[in-house]
């Protein structure tokens, strides 16, 4: 939830690393977010992505799955992994 964790993984991977087009604009808000210096949450980030087809209960669902940001790195390398793989 820290704004600025996103600089540590910014200039590994970009929004054209995930696959699923809603992931895409997730990353995006999330930087958004951290831009402006905004808590990188569910309600900061729904409020960027007004008539796309991202929800509240898809975010929750992501948040959810995620159990800490303390693995960030593990995550990064997985999305560059699959990317590559594409």
């Amino acid at each position: 939830r820290d704004p600025k964790l996103i600089y540590n993984v910014n200039d590994q991977i970009s929004s054209e690393d995930f696959y699923n087009a809603k992931s895409k604009l997730i990353y995006e808000a999330m930087k958004a977010c951290s831009k402006a210096g905004k808590p990188i949450e569910i309600g900061t980030i729904i409020e960027l992505l007004p008539g796309t087809d991202v929800n509240v209960l898809y975010l929750m669902e992501i948040s959810n799955s995620v159990i800490s940001t303390a693995d960030i790195k593990h995550y990064v390398d997985i999305v560059i992994e699959h990317s590559r793989k594409r």
